[in-house]
């Protein structure tokens, strides 16, 4: 901690005196909305903020069971975040790191696996995880959903398989979309940023009536990869990506169609090692591409004088796009040269039935099918013969299939309002054809209002994950060495596939307070536990060169436990000056002396044990308003296997944090009749220039890209 001090002191404290500055005159006649909405639910005379991705039900946050924290559109907008990632920095208990490939988050745990597959991604309530890696599925890209499109981002800690099944092991993040009412209007904004950085975004919206609306936006980024892995000698390696996301709502039906494209410059890197060519390079394919588009249609209705409800969602989800091989791979296939092909896709249906005629009850009964499908993968999943499309090639190998699944939520309340207890549970059936057991998943939880200032939540909670298809059958090159004077390829480390893998399972308790001192203080206390078993771990067999080291998956013998606490403090000192701190803790530790083909126990990698963030928001005084944050969290180990490649002695990826400043202004003109129609913002990210190591795979240049300046203007009409 000694080293945060020496670094942040002097340039933070004199951020902390401008921004007193901004504060001390008087208002003036701007008027933006608050900076921190989501602390309005302290104040019992201001409106409380609902959120539906913890119970599938419309609930306000004062009553959702668990530990949620609920960012809205003011927030984002406030907020100095440019992507989904860089906001979940700030949110106690979860961790965000950058590797070569895409951002990984956690939430409460661990990973040795570079992808997202532990936390479930919901787009308006609807799962989207990618269904080959488990992860998010903008992979090589920035963003998992354009920021701007974000109504509010529910952030849920913990497991949440009793209603939405694989994925939801360490916690769930809820995006909720705009719609063309909450633009109403068109809104344009231009971002240049010193990293050859463009963003532009744009946003048209209407209400036309009472039971109609609809939304167009479209965007476009250009810039680089945040990690200098990617950097080669000759060349800065761009990012090109433009997403567009239509919405219409017709009275209770709503239908969205989101597409989202990217194209990314290669790289090439060194590779210096005893026993190869001096001109040893590992190279990707020239470009990365993709193209993924999403269709959901939703339907809600209340009927019976609103004793009883239904709401349905169908989805559909397909990527096409460059294969793993694309960058692992190149020389390995013609197939991994960066061309699109069709990665699978995965359909969703999900219907519910509410129960409200009981008294002090609130009953939800659903049923789910799925679809999942892998694609034309048989150029790097195992078993080559096999026909896209087919369900089985062989009785080892299934690359598709159909799961139903069906599941129970009673929300009881007593004591006048005062307790509320959820009991519920989710059985998903065994996959069709049989590629995973059926699995149940339980959830008991409970929210004690004790008076207007104390409220107690419990919960204990049972989920699992699946593994992916990339983790089962994976059967192509993960690291290769290309020498143009010895005229050879060298594949140094291969994928080797693990079809007999079992699911991931955890259980999970829960304790947390939460106390409002006064109307503009209040401080929240999490406690939990959780235990694993069955950890899905990468298991790396080394060789002496040039055989190549095999690189697979397994069930680790041992369980995993992981217990912490999240402390949270929120500032309303009143509408122009919020703020917020917390700090959460995460100890790890195995039960069981067994290790892996490897010879390794869990490695608890990337886990660091302490977290801290800071933000402050004041404004707009004179039409000018600001925002700083700081995230700052503990040194980490990365996987053994990387420091033995580069015989190292294993040492933690030091501690490391980050300062962003953003200053607005909104001059006083109007435009075609629009009052103050315009914003100017100047942002700061990483002021400290702090060039950490968010992963460690070996490679010398895996550094974060240092200080950024951005420059942006808004326009709304």
């Amino acid at each position: 901690m000694t080293s945060i001090k020496q670094n942040i002191t002097v340039p933070l404290f004199c951020l902390l005196a401008f921004t007193f500055c901004l504060t001390t005159g008087n208002a003036g006649t701007g008027s933006n909305q608050s900076l921190l909405d989501e602390l309005n639910y302290l104040k019992s005379e201001k409106v409380e903020v609902f959120l539906s991705g913890a119970t599938k039900t419309n609930i306000p946050l004062s009553k959702v069971p668990g530990t949620v924290t609920v960012l809205t559109m003011d927030k984002i907008r406030k907020s100095n975040a440019k992507t989904i990632a860089d906001l979940l920095r700030l949110v106690a208990g979860v961790n965000v790191r950058q590797n070569p490939m895409t951002q990984t988050i956690t939430m409460r745990g661990f990973g040795s696996n570079p992808f997202t597959s532990r936390v479930l991604l919901l787009i308006d309530g609807v799962p989207y995880n990618d269904w080959t890696k488990g992860g998010f599925m903008q992979q090589p890209g920035l963003d998992f959903f354009p920021l701007e499109n974000v109504k509010q981002l529910e952030v849920i800690k913990g497991p949440g398989s009793a209603l939405y099944g694989e994925n939801a092991q360490w916690g769930i993040i809820n995006i909720k979309t705009i719609s063309g009412e909450d633009i109403d209007g068109v809104r344009a904004t231009h971002f240049l940023g010193s990293r050859d950085t463009e963003i532009t975004n744009l946003q048209a919206g209407k209400q036309v009536n009472k039971d109609f609306s609809i939304l167009a936006t479209g965007k476009y980024l250009r810039s680089q990869f945040p990690t200098s892995f990617w950097f080669d000698e000759n060349s800065d390696p761009n990012i090109r990506a433009s997403e567009v996301f239509l919405k219409a709502r017709y009275k209770n039906l709503t239908a969205s169609y989101y597409r989202y494209d990217d194209k990314a410059d290669g790289f090439s890197e060194n590779v210096v090692e005893a026993g190869l060519p001096p001109d040893s390079k590992f190279i990707s394919a020239r470009a990365i591409k993709q193209t993924t588009q999403i269709y959901t249609l939703n339907y809600k209705q209340n009927f019976a004088d609103n004793k009883y409800s239904f709401s349905g969602d169908l989805s559909y989800a397909e990527r096409n796009g460059s294969h793993c091989g694309t960058c692992h791979a190149t020389s390995e296939s013609p197939h991994f040269d960066g061309r699109n092909e069709f990665h699978g896709f995965q359909a969703i249906g999900d219907f519910r039935l509410g129960i409200h005629a009981l008294a002090h009850q609130n009953i939800l009964i659903g049923a789910e099918v799925r679809r999942v499908d892998a694609g034309d993968h048989k150029h790097e999943l195992s078993d080559h013969e096999m026909d896209s499309g087919l369900d089985m090639a062989d009785s080892q190998h299934v690359n598709a299939y159909t799961k139903p699944a069906l599941y129970v939520q009673d929300m009881i309340t007593l004591l006048d309002d005062k307790l509320n207890i959820t009991l519920g549970g989710r059985y998903d059936s065994q996959t069709y054809p049989k590629l995973f057991q059926s699995a149940f998943s339980p959830r008991a939880a409970l929210v004690y209002t004790a008076n207007d200032h104390l409220t107690l939540r419990a919960g204990w909670s049972k989920a699992f994950r699946f593994p992916s298809f990339s983790e089962l059958y994976q059967d192509s090159w993960f690291f290769n060495v290309k020498s143009n004077l010895a005229g050879i390829t060298i594949p140094l480390a291969v994928f080797k596939p693990n079809p007999n893998l079992k699911p991931e399972q955890i259980e999970s308790d829960e304790l947390g307070a939460e106390y409002r001192f006064n109307s503009f203080f209040t401080s929240k206390l999490n406690l939990y536990h959780s235990t694993i078993k069955d950890s899905i771990v990468i298991v790396y067999n080394e060789v002496p060169i040039p055989q190549a080291i095999p690189v697979s998956s397994e069930n680790h013998g041992n369980k995993a436990y992981v217990m912490g606490s999240e402390l949270e403090f929120l500032f309303d000192f009143d509408e122009k000056i919020h703020g917020f701190a917390n700090w959460s803790f995460k100890h790890t530790r195995q039960d069981g002396n067994q290790v892996d083909s490897a010879g390794n126990p869990i490695e608890f990698t990337y886990a660091p044990k302490h977290q801290f963030s800071i933000g402050g928001y004041a404004g707009p005084f004179y039409g000018v308003s600001t925002a700083i944050e700081y995230s700052w969290q503990s040194s980490y180990m990365a996987p053994s296997f990387w420091y033995s490649l580069r015989k190292e002695t294993p040492q933690p990826i030091g501690d490391y944090g980050y300062l962003n400043l953003r200053l607005n202004y909104k001059p006083s003109v109007t435009v075609h009749k629009t009052k103050d129609p315009l914003m100017l913002s100047v942002y700061f990210k990483n002021l400290l220039n702090n060039q950490p190591q968010e992963s460690y795979i070996g490679a010398e240049k895996m550094t974060a890209p240092g200080r950024e300046l951005f420059f942006g203007v808004e326009a709304q009409f």
